[in-house]
């Protein structure tokens, strides 16, 4: 059950990386940045289904400011597994309005499971994390990244914000996102888009780059998966499903009517 909840959990958060679409592309050498959505208040809640079973949910809600904008998360189990196993993962952001763009200032995040606990807070400067404070403090590992190097990756929230707000239906797709959690980095790489019904699907793939055990890059560095998308008028489209194969199952994320 253990091994359940954390994966219900990380691939609850994950929806952000299964889905950052939104807005232009962000080359890897660029500062953390990205097109910034409309200016709106943001409040959307996806579920998470593994094998066809309710395992979390995510809730995500930003306001913008004239110069700045703030969001949080809330990640937790729900449904059956919420049932026999409780955690959660709640997480905040703050940033500026650069010209078009966001720029993280300060993140955030407070993960809990059981009696086991983790606090993370990165403090940017120069576009890239200057100042990681974890609590408990992270145990030094060989394979671990230098924080101040990860120039061009996005932090966990303001990609949500960007991947979940409606965008321009000619930006979704076709790019590629790199994100970095304060430990580990990664990338969600996006193929064109393709008629599917009524939506839009768009294969992509999640891709580790750095800061995990050389096992898990050995094994299985890349998941592939689908992202669905609608539109909501006006030459916009949301995210309303994405979908992988995992160890319990197909995995589901939907949005929540």
């Amino acid at each position: 059950m253990s091994r359940l909840v954390k994966w219900a959990l990380g691939a609850t958060a994950a929806v952000a990386a299964m889905a950052i679409s939104a807005g232009a592309g962000l080359a890897a050498d660029t500062a953390p940045e990205r097109a910034a959505p409309e200016r709106a208040a943001v409040d959307t809640i996806y579920d998470l289904y593994l094998g066809g079973i309710k395992a979390g949910e995510l809730e995500i809600e930003a306001n913008f400011q004239e110069q700045g904008y703030t969001a949080r998360s809330l990640m937790r189990t729900a449904g059956i597994v919420g049932f026999f196993y409780t955690a959660a993962f709640e997480a905040e952001t703050q940033g500026r309005l650069d010209g078009d763009g966001l720029a993280p200032d300060r993140f955030a995040a407070d993960s809990r499971m059981r009696e086991k606990s983790q606090y993370v807070e990165m403090i940017y400067g120069a576009g890239a994390p200057q100042q990681v404070n974890a609590d408990p403090a992270f145990v030094p590992k060989p394979w671990q990244v230098d924080p101040a190097q990860q120039t061009g990756a996005l932090d966990p929230i303001t990609a949500a914000l960007l991947a979940l707000a409606p965008g321009p239906v000619g930006d979704i797709c076709n790019q590629s996102v790199e994100v970095f959690d304060g430990r580990r980095r990664y990338a969600i790489d996006m193929g064109a888009p393709v008629a599917d019904g009524q939506r839009l699907r768009c294969p992509a793939v999640y891709r580790r780059i750095a800061g995990f055990k050389p096992k898990m890059m050995k094994e299985r560095p890349t998941f592939p998966f689908n992202i669905w998308f609608e539109e909501t008028g006006g030459g916009h489209a949301h995210v309303v499903r994405a979908a992988g194969e995992s160890t319990f199952g197909l995995a589901v994320v939907l949005l929540r009517e």
